[in-house]
């Protein structure tokens, strides 16, 4: 059980699709819970944590996103906590009135630590490395919106991840929405051996004009 512990803690995603892929306006800050659960060989964990996430556009096409999150995953008496930082430079091109496509690269940085019996060396590690991103995003009507998107990281010391999400808001007001967004990353088999799922749920203050 420890082993998928310590696995899951090594490619945590920093940036989720939702931060590439949710309304027309690039100018927001939003936090989120998080749910998750990694399943490696026989063994299955589950994790619970948080996210705050921001972006700004300036009504150009590049934009800036920033993500910080912690979480946890726990097995019996053991557990382990991470923090995850990132920053992503995207820009978005209209396909529609209804229809964006977005595409980025992101520097992913994560300080693990432990909190087990025992704990391989190199558990406490950081790791950084770079991420490439692209997406779509959509409206249904004027309130309803969707994200979709794919994720490559090439980490320090692990096989590059490989990751998907889809996700949705509904705008309560001008300035104001909630978030859901579902994801999944396969890690590669001869490194990590897992399989990490993370549901999250937020809210986001949206300020300045939409495109």
């Amino acid at each position: 059980m420890r082993k998928s512990l310590i696995l899951a803690a090594l490619g945590t995603t920093a940036i989720g699709g939702n931060a590439l892929a949710d309304g027309f306006n690039y100018n927001y800050v939003q936090g989120s819970v998080l749910g998750s659960r990694v399943k490696s060989g026989g063994d299955s964990d589950s994790g619970k944590g948080w996210r705050i996430e921001g972006s700004i556009s300036n009504d150009q096409p590049l934009f800036l996103a920033l993500s910080y999150s912690r979480n946890k995953y726990s097995a019996d008496s053991d557990h382990l906590e991470f923090t995850n930082a990132a920053a992503l430079v995207g820009a978005h091109l209209s396909l529609g009135p209804n229809l964006d496509l977005l595409g980025g690269i992101s520097y992913d940085s994560l300080k693990v630590t432990p909190h087990v019996a025992y704990t391989p060396r190199d558990t406490n590690a950081s790791r950084s490395g770079l991420g490439l991103a692209a997406g779509l995003r959509g409206r249904f009507g004027p309130k309803l919106e969707w994200n979709a998107g794919v994720r490559y990281r090439d980490m320090e010391k692990i096989d590059p991840i490989i990751g998907i999400t889809l996700g949705g808001s509904y705008q309560l007001t001008p300035a104001l929405s909630v978030n859901v967004a579902a994801s999944h990353e396969k890690y590669d088999k001869s490194t990590l051996d897992a399989n990490e799922s993370v549901l999250a749920a937020g809210v986001r203050y949206q300020f300045g004009t939409r495109d």
